[in-house]
């Protein structure tokens, strides 16, 4: 629900991610190559920091979870912050 973001997180706290397809395809299942969060609200922008890439995950915090089906992706991380005056993050 947007209503309910920004979320909040204390740093080392776990969030829970789902992605799921807005579609489905015959025999096909959702596969993410790759996850990076941003301080800004355009991954284009300097500092990323990788979660996931190659689809394989870099980040030493996260944790893939079984699916419902397969047009899902789950996963969690541990919380952080990026070092100076970025109080968000943004995922992409």
């Amino acid at each position: 629900d947007p209503s309910s973001y920004p979320l909040e997180y204390d740093v080392g706290e776990k969030i829970y991610m789902e992605i799921d397809a807005s579609s489905t395809v015959n025999n096909t299942e959702m596969f993410v190559e790759s996850c990076r969060a941003s301080p800004y609200d355009n991954p284009n922008y300097y500092p990323t920091y990788s979660i996931i890439e190659n689809g394989c995950p870099v980040d030493p915090t996260v944790m893939t979870h079984a699916p419902d089906n397969r047009q899902q992706f789950r996963f969690c991380i541990q919380a952080f912050k990026f070092i100076g005056l970025h109080d968000h993050w943004y995922l992409s």
